[in-house]
């Protein structure tokens, strides 16, 4: 699986829940702020992005990551 954000390789096989290259479902609008639970709102983050972009918007994952 790739990172959207950084495109880094994840390593699925990693039991490390806490691993920065584990890979992790994201949704690109969170559900706290009004996101949708479906395939269209997901994509696959390292946990290092994931942890990163936390509770952003789209906008605002743009602004982190360039």
């Amino acid at each position: 699986y790739i990172c959207q954000l950084c495109g880094v390789k994840t390593r699925p096989d990693i039991k490390n829940q806490y691993h920065p290259k584990r890979p992790e479902l994201d949704h690109i609008v969170p559900l706290s702020l009004g996101g949708e639970h479906t395939k269209q709102n997901t994509q696959c983050l390292c946990r290092q992005c994931n942890m990163t972009k936390n509770n952003t918007g789209v906008g605002d994952q743009l602004r982190l990551f360039g």
